[in-house]
């Protein structure tokens, strides 16, 4: 039975279901999981079956347990001193460390000495998954992986799963990129989730060959393809965090801008942004059709999910630089048969065809995203976009078909 460990930062994380699907999906196709987390995360409700399935936790080594300061103090100086003690091993460690530290990140440094100290100490993880295959998901995981095979903590084929953030942010640039085009080597594969991340890897000076996308992707089997005609009062719905890159100020200003039909606009999510954002839909003259919903629970988002005719995302690139992957949400709105409206960003465009899978505008335009949402009130072909939309995502964005890939690196 093939070992695979996986290298996270937080295990189980609510906005990483596709970490815990992919987990899942390995382990029923017979390969022996193991996952190895920097950090405990609190399990919310909406996650406990699928963690439960194959228990999930017990197949979870933390690195970073929580504990009193003193604790944490002293379990900070065994790891110092145990790469110390291996200096000449650990020099790939230590000099990551000191590359972290001048860039300003002294806590991510401190955490990779941990990681080491931990792994030649304590883990629980067999020699046979010490020589697996590694999957670390987000760049900067890829590269800390990659530190702990070169001193000999860990050995064996390396694939990095490349997102987002790590490859937009403009500090997580600066810190990160060279070191992202260094794990072109041996038997590593970069695994970015769309072509345009891929791209970017390769205009970074990354070599093509060891360069392959995997999209993330959605249980198709689980949603129902229920495609109906919009209805007299078209049901409007966002689900998504109230952080910046989310667009969610340009959706707002979109359906105030005047809409041709009746309609109700439903916000379920919550975050940083969410005041700010109930202050300038405040001001609307059609306020009383916007509703905060705040969070909800998995079954009451697939309540609303159900009764939605349009799925709005206008993804935007953030003042940090930050940018989508290709968001989930509207997958699965896709495969549902609810028309989706979104922005030409990052990998969107790769599950979004305009005019034929769904809409999109350009980025930071509210008065697109109006203008396309009374063009789809009178369009003549939805149905036909509703079936376009689910073929797209059961040929390309389907789990089932993304795991075969994903074997596919695990075995060559």
């Amino acid at each position: 039975m093939k070992k695979v460990t996986y290298i996270l930062k937080s295990f189980p994380v609510l906005s990483q279901t596709f970490v815990i699907d992919q987990i899942n999906n390995l382990i029923e196709n017979g390969y022996d999981v193991q996952i190895v987390s920097l950090f405990p995360e609190k399990i919310d409700s909406k996650l406990e079956s699928s963690v439960a399935k194959y228990d999930l936790l017990s197949r979870t080594d933390y690195v970073c347990a929580k504990g009193s300061k003193i604790s944490k103090i002293i379990s900070l100086l065994n790891a110092s001193f145990t790469c110390l003690k291996n200096i000449v091993k650990t020099r790939p460690v230590l000099e990551l460390f000191m590359h972290l530290v001048k860039s300003g990140d002294l806590k991510s440094g401190l955490t990779i000495v941990r990681l080491y100290h931990y792994l030649k100490t304590s883990s629980s993880l067999s020699e046979q998954h010490r020589n697996g295959v590694f999957v670390a998901h987000f760049g900067q995981f890829g590269v800390i992986t990659q530190a702990m095979i070169d001193a000999e903590t860990l050995s064996g084929k390396l694939l990095t799963v490349f997102h987002g953030y790590e490859m937009s942010e403009y500090k997580q640039i600066e810190i990160w990129k060279d070191r992202y085009i260094q794990l072109c080597k041996g038997e590593n594969r970069l695994l970015p989730i769309s072509d345009f991340w891929r791209e970017r890897l390769i205009a970074w000076g990354g070599t093509p060959e060891y360069i392959d996308v995997l999209h993330m992707g959605v249980d198709i089997s689980s949603i129902p393809f229920t495609p109906q005609p919009l209805q007299e009062k078209v049901n409007i719905l966002t689900v998504a965090r109230a952080t910046e890159k989310k667009g969610l100020s340009y959706a707002f200003k979109a359906v105030s801008l005047g809409l041709g039909f009746d309609f109700t606009y439903n916000y379920i999510g919550g975050g940083e942004l969410e005041d700010e954002l109930k202050e300038q839909v405040s001001y609307y003259d059609n306020v009383d059709k916007i509703n905060f919903l705040g969070a909800r629970s998995h079954s009451e988002v697939k309540s609303y999910l159900n009764n939605a005719d349009i799925f709005l995302l206008p993804s935007v690139t953030d003042s940090l630089g930050d940018m989508e992957g290709i968001p989930v949400s509207l997958m699965e709105a896709m495969a549902a048969g609810i028309l989706v409206i979104s922005t030409r960003h990052s990998g969107i465009p790769e599950l979004i065809e305009d005019g034929v899978t769904g809409f999109l505008a350009p980025e930071k335009d509210a008065s697109a995203l109006n203008r396309i949402l009374n063009e789809v009130f009178t369009s003549d072909n939805i149905s036909d976009i509703q079936l376009k939309a689910r073929k797209k995502v059961e040929d390309e964005f389907n789990s089932d078909n993304l795991t075969k890939q994903l074997i596919n690196f695990i075995e060559q």
